[in-house]
């Protein structure tokens, strides 16, 4: 999914956080929608428009679907953090379609934890060139493609708040075509006119915030190694290696992150779906 989308999504959303947090002081009809208290009412559905506009996309309009949850019980004594996904369904006058559900779910006690993405989409985007090889034109040629995908992580708590598991990435991406010639510039590319890919390998998660969907204290860092190859029915063998770390600071919801990936010199170039965070 084009990853400036979500992230615009993700502003919209922490936005209506920070102004409902700050809405604490205000009437108690107004604090019963802070996501924090979500759990703790009958309304735990929150459906919510999407309206967008950019160069590529043109209008884009479209809904998302949030659900909060608890798995935990009252009684337990170790308490459980909150659970959230989501359904997003996009649409633009270009012709292009998204659909993409993404989950984060702490089973009772935190015994387990379940994140992933997934999702298909329709899409197009400008293509210069690669590197500094660029296309002889006075304008981006259109890259128009197609792409389905998967990522879920299946972790187990190991001692509180570490949980180790596996992470399973499957992506195809097919119907990859220009609307203007590309001369050689591709020819030597891999995955130009379509790819899929799989891999699977150990996942390392150390989770101390206080709340996964609007922290506002604590410490977030995932370390991953998923190798692709062959025997898994990938067409390009290569490694992806992936550091992803957060701090928050309750200073003005201040949050810093690094999040780096190394990819193996056989990844197809077309292929990466630009996986949405979701912490």
């Amino acid at each position: 999914m084009p990853r400036y989308f979500i992230h615009f999504r993700n502003v919209i959303l922490a936005v209506l956080c920070g102004y409902v947090s700050y809405a604490q002081n205000q009437p108690k009809w107004l604090q019963k929608f802070h996501p924090d208290s979500l759990v703790n009412h009958e309304v735990k559905v929150i459906p919510m428009p999407i309206f967008q506009s950019s160069p590529e996309t043109g209008l884009r309009a479209g809904f998302s679907i949030d659900y909060f949850f608890n798995t935990g019980h009252p009684k337990d004594s170790i308490p459980t953090r909150d659970s959230f996904a989501w359904l997003v369904a996009t649409y633009s006058t270009r012709r292009q379609l998204v659909f993409e559900p993404v989950w984060q779910i702490y089973t009772q006690n935190e015994k387990y934890l379940l994140r992933g993405q997934a999702g298909h989409t329709d899409f197009s985007e400008y293509f210069w060139g690669i590197g500094n090889e660029v296309l002889n034109l006075d304008s981006p040629t259109t890259m128009f493609y197609s792409r389905t995908y998967f990522q879920g992580e299946f972790l187990r708590k190991i001692v509180p708040n570490v949980f180790a598991g596996l992470q399973v990435q499957i992506s195809a991406t097919r119907n990859i075509n220009f609307n203007h010639s590309t001369g050689d510039l591709l020819n030597d590319v891999r995955g130009r006119a379509s790819s899929h890919t799989s891999g699977i390998g150990p996942n390392l998660i150390f989770d101390f915030r206080d709340n996964p969907f609007s922290p506002t204290k604590g410490w977030f860092l995932e370390l991953s190694y998923v190798p692709h190859n062959h025997q898994l029915q990938s067409e390009y063998s290569f490694n992806e290696m992936a550091v992803n770390t957060l701090n928050f600071l309750k200073i003005n919801f201040l949050v810093f992150r690094c999040w780096v990936i190394f990819l193996g010199e056989m990844y197809p170039s077309a292929n990466y779906p630009g996986w949405v965070e979701v912490t």
